[in-house]
């Protein structure tokens, strides 16, 4: 810092008035310029001057004392920092040491600076550091947990205003925690990096001296870290992992080995799994295992973990070998597992389930004999090895397996039941049970009860996560399930819930990508849900055409399928967003046309054409087949053809057309805003129908529209019973079958093909240039709609015709004389 900031600093540290500061300027600005101006070596100053009651009087003395001390201490200072930084920290810490020992804490305070020496410089709990001093490892219980000091017996303020007192060190915020153990349990303090390297020179501790307080350290500082792993608190942890990594670094700098070393790295490397972070878990399970060799006397307990969690991490990163090494890595754990006598510690007994979770994992994705054989008998060692782990995983499997054979409403209530067995809220197998949970419920389109289920899930999510994992496979299967329901109908509440994944749970700062494939995976999502922000105008287009970029040189599989739901998404899309803007321009319109018939016009309903064309419906028609060199052009396309084109396999054959133009044109126009309708079309579109927008624009199913055949007589009618067109027509055999085939018809209805003038008509037809410019007309004024209709063809009514009358008897030949008169 510049000179002036220097001088402001020392004030405002040793608490000057401006008098003093005048007054004293000279000395003031001797110690500045001996001090280099470095803030560190100013603080430190300060703190020993004010602990000490060292007036600004007498900075001259102290400043002749810095630099007589400098010179031998030079040594004791790190590269480009000033030798008077050395001085300045050897004085403070015999006033450290001197106060201490006149208080009978030099031991532990001691014992504590070495600590806060190893550990990250930001926010150290003071009780971890404290616990190395006071509390050995064989001191300590062999359950789990963590030690805080109930601050009435152990001196752990005292300690730490011996530090704060010379300005080694400064409070900071508590560690984040769900519930403290008691008020100041979870209080932190910080030093600084620079001081932590001087100080730990100036303790001149022996090699012996260092590895027993690395141990120390070493195993307070795991069992901090273990708490907050077992219990999910992921800030908590995160913050915990750095103090951590600082201290794996100083144990291998040393090469200090044992059994609470080598089990720190072990749990360092879980963090690191936990978080996707697969390279650094990788290497240092593979430190641990080299540091339980280097131990003398290794426990195989905790290298049977650290096998266990290296074949994971194989499975997981997808390599070409990972058959092998998944193997290689677990039969050493069948071998140790088997020699086992007696009742197991939890942790080595969950073993046989996990080694089971991976085999099956790796078994999905390439079948492998060797490795089937050896999840049978691990599968048999979890079964006379019961624990609640063993039964999670056992559900998680039954539930995986009822997803992939599509039995969503079975593994709803697997996963339900499983969950309501779980007794431990924050384990990875509850995480992955609600992750499945949801998963169920949106292969049944529930879509409500899974947006409340991933509320439910949401506690485990976060850009510090515990349960990368789970949230990963979580955003992948529910979030490809999402996009392919709206690309393919366009369910709202499906890319709502997709919105969701993507933005509630940190997936974006955490996203733990395990192949290059998964990378255009999770771009994709990301494309999707924002071209659907985009076009309800949320946000701007720029953005997922950025994004969508991204995904030119990508492929979703390994090797390419053109056949996967990945691709058909992204296939899918552009239809899909031609339809939200056909959509957005038909409603547009529809508004329009209603607030034109809502005011100024009364006297429609009583127009005598309207009313004519209403009721008549009259219409020119063509039929036609999607076959037709003239008219298959016009065949159009539907989302499902697109995404689903082995469904032309269960639906042969072409498709028929229908073309419909009424009669007569009925217009209306706003007098005041001068804008113009048509009416009959309107009608339609209000029925189903959806006007046509753009140069591809995909046709929807209107389902409540029926076309009806019978005989040469072919109406459009709604399900309320309005007719919206009639036509005589001739339909062809071939036109018949193909719509009883596909029970569905493409049906226009409006203007641009001229049907009621032939000539003109055939000459369109002839000439698909002028065709697409009167198309392009008709619908840029929204005078053409169009919808993919189902059809219903009738019998045609016979005739009903008289039988033929007998022939009339004429009486038979008689005499007159055989006549008898009738009597009178």
């Amino acid at each position: 810092m510049s000179g002036e900031e220097a001088l402001c600093l020392l004030q405002l540290r040793l608490g000057l008035s401006e008098s003093e500061v005048e007054q004293y300027a000279a000395s003031l600005s001797g110690l500045v310029q001996v001090l280099e101006c470095w803030p560190l070596a100013i603080e430190v100053a300060c703190g020993y001057l004010v602990s000490c009651g060292i007036g600004v009087d007498r900075l001259p003395v102290y400043t002749d004392t810095l630099i007589h001390r400098a010179a031998d201490d030079e040594r004791l200072v790190p590269a480009g920092y000033p030798r008077t930084l050395a001085a300045a920290v050897a004085l403070s810490t015999e006033r450290l040491i001197s106060g201490a020992r006149s208080r009978g804490l030099l031991q532990p305070t001691l014992a504590t600076v070495a600590a806060l020496c190893w550990l990250a410089p930001r926010r150290a709990p003071m009780h971890l550091a404290l616990a190395s001093a006071f509390v050995g490892p064989r001191d300590l219980p062999p359950a789990p947990g963590w030690v805080v000091f109930d601050e009435a017996q152990v001196p752990v303020r005292e300690v730490i205003r011996e530090l704060t007192d010379v300005s080694l060190v400064r409070y900071d915020e508590p560690l984040p925690a769900r519930k403290e153990a008691f008020p100041g349990s979870d209080d932190t303090v910080s030093m600084n990096a620079v001081l932590q390297d001087i100080l730990a020179r100036h303790l001149k501790l022996s090699q012996s001296e260092v590895a027993a307080g690395l141990s120390h350290v070493a195993c307070h500082t795991d069992r901090w870290l273990r708490g907050a792993l077992l219990s999910g608190q992921a800030e908590r942890t995160w913050e915990l992992a750095q103090h951590a990594t600082a201290l794996v670094g100083h144990i291998r700098s040393t090469r200090t080995a044992d059994g609470y070393t080598a089990l720190l790295m072990g749990n360092l490397a879980a963090f690191h799994h936990a978080h996707g972070q697969y390279e650094a878990a990788h290497s240092l399970l593979e430190l641990e295992l080299e540091w339980l060799g280097r131990a003398g006397d290794p426990d195989e307990g905790l290298a049977a973990q650290a096998h266990t969690l290296l074949a994971h991490l194989a499975q997981l990163r997808k390599q070409a070998d990972a058959g092998p090494r998944v193997a290689a890595h677990l039969r050493p754990v069948l071998f140790y597992l088997r020699q086992l006598d007696g009742p197991l510690p939890e942790p080595v007994a969950n073993l046989a389930a996990e080694a089971s979770r991976i085999l099956q994992m790796r078994l999905r994705d390439q079948p492998d004999p060797a490795l089937a054989q050896l999840l049978e008998e691990f599968r048999a060692l979890a079964d006379v090895l019961p624990t609640q782990t063993t039964q999670a995983v056992k559900d998680l499997l039954a539930v995986q397996d009822l997803l992939e054979q599509r039995e969503a409403e079975r593994a709803e209530h697997t996963a339900t039941a499983a969950l309501a067995r779980s007794t431990d809220p924050w384990s990875a197998a509850t995480a992955d049970l609600k992750r499945l949970l949801i998963e169920a419920l949106v292969l049944q389109d529930k879509w409500e009860q899974a947006d409340a289920a991933l509320s439910d899930f949401l506690p485990y999510a976060g850009p510090r996560t515990l349960y990368g994992f789970a949230l990963h496979h979580l955003v992948h299967n529910v979030g490809c399930h999402c996009a392919w329901t709206w690309v393919t109908q366009g369910e709202q509440r499906a890319v709502e819930l997709l919105g969701r994944l993507l933005e509630e749970t940190g997936i974006a700062e955490n996203p733990a990508l395990e192949t290059a494939t998964d990378e255009a995976r999770f771009i994709l999502l990301q494309v999707v849900h924002d071209s659907w922000r985009a076009m309800n105008g949320n946000s701007q287009y720029g953005g997922f055409l950025e994004q969508m970029s991204r995904l030119n040189d990508k492929t979703f599989t390994e090797p390419y399928d053109p056949d996967s739901v990945w691709e058909r998404i992204y296939s899918g899309l552009m239809p899909r967003l031609s339809a939200v803007m056909g959509e957005t321009v038909h409603r547009n319109y529809q508004e329009d046309a209603y607030a034109i018939l809502a005011t100024g016009l009364p006297s429609l309903d009583r127009d005598p054409a309207v009313k004519d064309a209403y009721a008549t419906a009259r219409c020119h028609a063509v039929l036609s087949l999607s076959t037709d060199p003239v008219y298959g052009g016009l065949a159009g396309r539907s989302t499902i053809d697109l995404l689903l084109p082995e469904a032309r396999e269960f639906l042969p054959g072409p498709k028929a057309m229908v073309i419909l133009q009424p009669h007569k044109m009925v217009g209306a126009t706003s007098p005041d805003t001068g804008k113009s309708i048509e009416l009959q079309v309107h009608r339609a579109c209000g029925k189903g129908l959806r006007r046509l927008v753009g140069p591809q624009p995909t046709l929807i199913s209107p389902q409540h529209l029926t076309l009806v055949l019978t005989g040469q007589h072919l109406t459009l009618e709604h399900d309320d019973g309005t007719v919206i067109a009639r036509a005589t027509v001739r339909a062809s055999s071939q036109w018949r079958k193909a719509a009883r085939t596909r029970h569905s018809a493409v049906v226009y209805f409006g203007y641009g093909f001229e049907l009621h003038h032939s000539p003109t008509h055939r000459r369109l037809m002839a000439s698909p240039t002028e065709l697409g410019r009167h198309i392009n007309s008709a619908s840029n004024n929204g005078l053409l709609a169009a919808g993919l209709v189902s059809v219903r063809i009738q019998p045609t009514p016979s005739v009903q015709h008289r039988p033929p009358a007998t022939a009339r008897q004429q009486p038979r030949r008689s005499t007159r004389a055989q006549r008898k008169k009738p009597h009178r």
